[in-house]
């Protein structure tokens, strides 16, 4: 169990080194297109489902295409379909919506 927990929290942190943007999440907000108020919540959430999508696809033009105009995209509602978070589908629009800087 010990060495589970390791080996765990040892790709979590590979994977977001990867992407930049564990640690200083609030400096790619406005870089990813963002121009709403920046909430680490909601954006730390976005950003979560595309990093699972590049998880299950493992393409990294994807991950790039997902937060593309702060997630205000096809490919970010194609992600939310392929994790089944389709159910939560307002939810996430609304999010979108609020760091899109768009009512």
């Amino acid at each position: 169990p010990f060495y589970l927990l390791i080996f765990a929290s040892e790709l979590t942190a590979e994977s977001y080194e990867q992407y930049d943007y564990p640690y200083y999440p609030g400096r790619f907000f406005a870089s990813e297109g963002c121009l709403g108020v920046y909430n680490p919540a909601k954006f730390g959430r976005l950003l979560r489902v595309c990093l699972d999508c590049w998880y299950m696809y493992r393409d990294d033009k994807l991950d790039e295409l997902c937060k593309k105009d702060c997630f205000d995209n096809e490919y970010f509602f194609k992600c939310l379909e392929a994790l089944l978070l389709l159910s939560q589908k307002e939810k996430f629009q609304e999010m979108v919506s609020d760091l899109h800087g768009k009512k």
